[in-house]
């Protein structure tokens, strides 16, 4: 079993087995969504990997996270369920503005974020956007256009 890439085996590092303790890192934060990037180095669909982990570390029942950021929490169904619909909301964000335009993701990520001053949040959101983008490929809701131009998506 693997949570985000993490073999069982290796959870002991992470997962309090006997207090049902889970030191999530990003994983699961209490109050902001971990920011889950398309990148060269990530995997193909970053932000479908990232929802499927939530259900097997859920199915590890953890009583209490112990997040990189924000104070520990014990509620984690309630915060995964939020995550989901969080995503969800996002996906068809993105869908909807794509409308009937061909769009960069770049385009994409100003719309849903705005323009952003900082070269790293402007990395970040462009790099949200494109995982969202793809895995709205990989449902079919979106297709992405590639060619000597550069890449653009449209909806499906």
């Amino acid at each position: 079993m693997h949570v985000v890439g993490i073999e069982l085996a290796d959870l002991d590092e992470l997962f309090d087995l006997d207090d049902r303790l889970f030191f999530a890192g990003d994983q699961l934060l209490p109050d902001i969504s971990t920011n889950i990037a398309l990148h060269p180095q990530s995997t193909p669909n970053p932000l479908g990997e990232f929802l499927e982990s939530l259900d097997r570390l859920l199915a590890l029942g953890p009583s209490r996270i112990f997040p990189s950021h924000g104070r520990p929490f014990e509620d984690a169904a309630g915060r995964v369920e939020r995550l989901k619909a969080h995503h969800a909301r996002r996906l068809d964000q993105i869908e909807e503005i794509l409308g009937t335009q061909e769009l960069t993701g770049w385009e994409v990520a100003i719309r849903v974020w705005g323009e952003r001053k900082n070269i790293w949040d402007k990395r970040m959101a462009l790099q949200e956007g494109l995982a969202h983008l793809q895995l709205l490929a990989v449902q079919h809701r979106v297709t992405k256009l590639a060619d000597i131009t550069g890449v653009r998506w449209k909806r499906a």
